[in-house]
C-alpha cells in the first residue's frame, strides 16, 4: 500500500469516511505528530492543509482535526467542507435490495453518483438503483435533516473502499423508501419554508 503513512492505521471509520466524502486523500492531510496547535497550525496552513493527523482522538474516538484543533466530524459547522449545506444540489434517495439499505445523499450530477456507489460497492453492495430525486437549495441541510429524522432506522455497514480501507457507511437506512420519501418531502417542505 505505498503511498499509505503509517499513521493511516490509527484512522477511525468515520475518519476514513470523512475524508472519502469530502475528497481528501492521505496527502491533503498534514502530519502533525509531536507538534503544539500552534506550531501544527502554522506549519499546516503553510503546507495548504486545513486537516492534520495530531495522533490524539477526540473523545468520540476521531483523530483527525482541523488547524484550529476541533473535530471536524464532530463539529462539521467549524470546517469549510459544511458550505455544502447551502450549496444546490440534487438530494437523492438510492436503495439496495440485495443489502435491504436506503441511502440518503447529495449529488451533482446522480446518474454519476449512482455509478460510483454501485463501482465502489457501497456499504458493500453494488446493486444500488435511484428511487427518488429532488432540488434543494440548501442540500446539504436537508440531506442531514433528513437523516436526523431517520436516525433509529441508521445502521453502520463495514466495507473495504477499493478493497484497502474499512469504512463504515453512515447514511444507509434500513427502511422502506416511502418512508425515506415521506421523510425527504417533510424535511423539504420545512426547510423551504423557513
Amino acid at each position: 500500500m505505498s503511498g499509505v503513512p503509517d499513521y493511516a492505521v490509527f484512522l477511525s471509520p468515520s475518519d476514513c469516511d470523512f475524508m472519502h466524502k469530502n475528497g481528501l486523500n492521505f496527502r491533503d492531510v498534514f502530519d502533525a505528530r509531536g507538534m503544539a496547535k500552534r506550531q501544527y497550525s502554522k506549519e499546516a496552513k503553510l503546507c495548504n492543509s486545513c486537516v492534520v493527523f495530531v495522533g490524539r482522538a477526540c473523545n468520540r474516538g476521531h483523530f483527525l482535526k482541523l488547524r484550529t484543533g476541533h473535530c471536524p466530524i464532530c463539529r462539521p459547522s467549524s470546517f469549510g467542507f459544511s458550505k455544502r449545506y447551502a450549496e444546490p444540489r440534487w438530494v437523492y434517495i438510492a436503495h439496495s435490495p440485495m443489502g435491504r439499505l436506503i441511502k440518503i445523499g447529495i449529488a451533482e450530477c446522480v446518474e454519476t453518483r449512482l455509478a460510483t456507489l454501485v463501482k465502489e460497492s457501497y456499504a458493500g453492495f453494488s446493486d444500488w438503483k435511484m428511487k427518488y430525486t429532488i432540488w434543494s437549495e440548501s442540500a446539504g441541510k436537508l440531506e442531514a435533516d433528513a437523516q436526523t429524522a431517520l436516525a433509529k432506522y441508521r445502521m453502520c455497514e463495514e466495507y473495504y473502499y477499493k478493497g484497502q480501507v474499512m469504512l463504515c457507511a453512515r447514511e444507509v437506512f434500513r427502511t422502506s423508501v416511502r418512508k425515506a420519501r415521506s421523510v425527504l418531502e417533510e424535511v423539504s417542505a420545512r426547510i423551504d419554508s423557513q
